[in-house]
């Protein structure tokens, strides 16, 4: 079974490896709130990278202003965007 961790419109899930050589970024905001101006961010011994990739190296939290604060195990992570359909029947991306 898959571990997945749902945050708002952010879902987590585990993967086996990093995939590619994705570059290190020097922050650790998963996702920016395109309306609130909130940020998905994670805290703690973690390794974002730049394709929503993401190393917790120990125990971590993924924080937003909106919503619980939720803890991610050990483990090598990627970042999927919930998309829903509009009134168009048009997929787009879930915005919080």
């Amino acid at each position: 079974m898959t571990d997945m961790y749902r945050h708002g419109d952010v879902l987590i899930v585990k993967t086996s490896e990093i995939r590619g050589k994705p570059k290190k970024l020097d922050h650790l905001i998963v996702m920016e709130g395109e309306i609130t101006g909130h940020h998905h961010r994670l805290v703690g011994d973690v390794v974002l990278y730049e394709d929503l990739q993401f190393e917790v190296n120990s125990p971590a939290e993924l924080t937003h202003e909106e919503h619980n604060t939720i803890q991610i195990p050990p483990g090598t992570y990627e970042v999927v965007r919930q998309r829903e359909f509009d009134e168009t029947e048009m997929t787009r991306f879930v915005r919080d």
